[in-house]
């Protein structure tokens, strides 16, 4: 089914949907709603970025048709970079590496980005994006779900905590702010469940420097992540799920310097 096509309906609800000037900071260009757009990727590092703001909860469809051969890559984020669940394709539809699309549930009102990357070289493109407004499928903020509401890793205090996506509460962020230059190791320990730490630099939440998925002595919940860290610097560590299937997993994290 041709893109034009499949989103002609959208029109009709393109105006409940307001993209606003978030755009010039983030540079990007405004996500357009109800028709097909043609734009150009520079690839992996210089991905084309569409801002949109969302007025209440929904649903967005995101279509995107290479017209080169680029292998093209979709990534939906809210405005810190940290991407949605099910807001990833390159999934190479029918076989075309430039064919993907994605269907993601916007959980509540704000300011997200969908970025259109390529491995490789980059390539021009066409895009096009469908919005339902669904309050119902809204949720409150998890108070400890992004880098801005990190809980503060103390050495010598363990934190006990849970993950719980059938809630809204996908992942958890704590931070260390390293008043001298030291080693911290940051450990997670879980009966039952499947954890991975991640550590991002701050201001840069989009990809994380580091990933431990060790599953320490076979318990899958269990993992450690260690860094040489610089005075005055703050490190970020998201606590979250191996797999997006919904499951409780309940957690102890703790701190550890030397």
């Amino acid at each position: 089914m041709r893109i034009a096509k499949f989103f002609a309906v959208a029109t009709t609800v393109a105006l409940i949907f307001t993209v606003t000037g978030t755009a010039d900071a983030w540079s990007q260009q405004q996500l357009t709603l109800g028709s097909v757009v043609g734009a150009a990727t520079g690839g992996n590092s210089e991905p084309s970025v569409f801002a949109f703001n969302a007025e209440t909860a929904g649903i967005l469809t995101v279509v995107v048709r290479g017209q080169g051969d680029a292998d093209l890559v979709i990534d939906v984020t809210d405005s810190l970079g940290q991407q949605l669940p099910a807001g990833h394709s390159d999934q190479d539809l029918n076989g075309d590496s430039g064919a993907e699309q994605v269907v993601v549930t916007i959980p509540m009102a704000g300011d997200y980005k969908v970025e259109i990357s390529a491995w490789g070289e980059g390539g021009p493109f066409d895009i096009a994006a469908g919005w339902v407004s669904f309050p119902a499928l809204g949720r409150d903020p998890d108070p400890d779900g992004s880098p801005a509401d990190a809980t503060e890793l103390v050495p010598g205090t363990p934190i006990e905590d849970q993950i719980d996506g059938s809630s809204g509460d996908l992942w958890d962020w704590y931070k260390f702010t390293a008043t001298e230059a030291v080693v911290i190791t940051v450990l997670t320990e879980a009966a039952e469940g499947d954890l991975v730490i991640e550590l991002y630099k701050d201001g840069e939440f989009g990809d994380y420097e580091n990933r431990s998925d060790q599953d320490l002595g076979g318990v899958t919940g269990n993992e450690s992540m260690t860094v040489q860290a610089q005075a005055g610097t703050t490190y970020y560590f998201k606590i979250a799920p191996a797999f997006e299937n919904g499951e409780a997993i309940a957690y102890k994290i703790r701190v550890g310097t030397m």
